[in-house]
């Protein structure tokens, strides 16, 4: 029998000592993985990659990936050095999911509330939260005389339908709303947990044939090393007809004010523009006059935003007409604004004086 090499490719990274190659039995390419990285890599045989999926996200830690094989269900195994064996999920998504607010378990204790109907607390009491999307990383905001403060839940369910919080102190009668902050990090500088919001919407009208989105931070930010943005798969609709889309893979187009994008972690965020402190401008042409348009991309927030009270903001505006102003928080300490579930009014009651 004589052997005939078919192709050969080079490989995407090295490896240390193992590696692992597993033909895909649902699209006939090829994953490849080592112990020289936490990335796995689908590459078609002629060793084209198609994307990457980072495992670290799995609890599969450096050095540890030593051979892949797909089960008889598609799914993937990862064999690993700590003599272990990984399902794993080819489609893992770390972004934030909004919460919603449907109802509150609350009613104070002592004093008398104006309305015996709807929810009431006094400062300090625990209530009880229901809705979904409920996680460690969600942030209740509470109304205050001076705006609004945050409180971190003392305890969420399994299925995050239900979370326990404490009344702050500051609490005055009120809408009280959920929000679901940067979860876990992935990737970038200080050990700050990141987010990633999946499918942001706006709308806007043009008054001519061109339009000029700008893309910007409040201007407070602390610097690209510590606090930052970027964003991906930017796709702008007018009566249902693509004008304009961008995945940024393989480098930004030229309607972009710049052509910075980041391969750093191609397998959590895959290549993205940004990450920026400053303002990105994308410039649109054949837009027809008077008739709305839609623009969707997905949000890259990154390490260490403070929310409201430091003006830690993202802001989008089209020809000058703000379609976005939101503050990010890194910390349950610190308010954000973005994603916030509808609100619940909640009466803070002041305990009535002892008799």
């Amino acid at each position: 029998m004589t052997a005939t090499e078919v192709n050969s490719f080079e490989l995407p990274f090295n490896s240390n000592s193992w590696v692992g190659l597993a033909l895909d039995p649902a699209s006939g390419n090829l994953w490849y993985g080592s112990d020289g990285s936490t990335e796995i890599v689908e590459l078609t045989k002629s060793g084209a990659e198609v994307r990457r999926v980072n495992l670290a996200l799995q609890g599969v830690d450096q050095g540890e990936i030593s051979g892949l094989a797909f089960d008889a269900a598609g799914n993937l195994l990862v064999s690993s050095t700590q003599g272990v064996v990984y399902r794993v999920d080819l489609e893992f998504d770390p972004a934030i999911e909004a919460p919603a607010l449907s109802s509150m378990v609350a009613a104070a204790t002592n004093g008398t509330p104006p309305v015996a109907a709807q929810p009431s607390a006094n400062p300090n009491q625990v209530i009880e939260l229901h809705g979904a999307n409920f996680a460690a990383n969600s942030e209740v905001v509470f109304t205050t005389a001076a705006g609004t403060t945050p409180a971190a839940p003392l305890a969420v369910n399994a299925a995050g339908t239900v979370m326990q919080v404490r009344v702050p102190a500051t609490a005055t009668t009120g809408a009280v709303e959920v929000v679901n902050l940067n979860a876990q990090n992935l990737g970038f500088n200080g050990g700050y947990p990141d987010g990633i919001y999946r499918g942001v919407t706006l709308t806007f009208t043009p008054s001519a044939a061109t339009a000029s989105l700008s893309f910007a931070d409040g201007g407070g930010l602390e610097g690209v090393g510590n606090e930052s943005w970027g964003f991906d798969n930017v796709v702008v609709t007018q009566a249902a007809a693509t004008k304009f889309s961008d995945s940024f893979e393989g480098g930004a187009k030229a309607a972009w004010s710049s052509a910075t994008t980041d391969t750093s972690s191609k397998g959590i965020f895959s290549q993205f523009s940004g990450p920026f402190n400053g303002t990105q401008t994308l410039s649109l042409t054949g837009l027809t006059p008077g008739v709305a348009c839609t623009l969707t991309f997905d949000l890259y927030i990154l390490d260490s935003w403070d929310g409201v009270a430091a003006g830690d903001r993202f802001k989008v505006s089209a020809d000058g007409t703000v379609l976005m102003d939101d503050a990010f928080s890194s910390s349950a300490a610190q308010v954000q604004t973005f994603n916030a579930s509808a609100g619940i009014n909640l009466q803070i009651v002041a305990p009535s004086p002892p008799a």
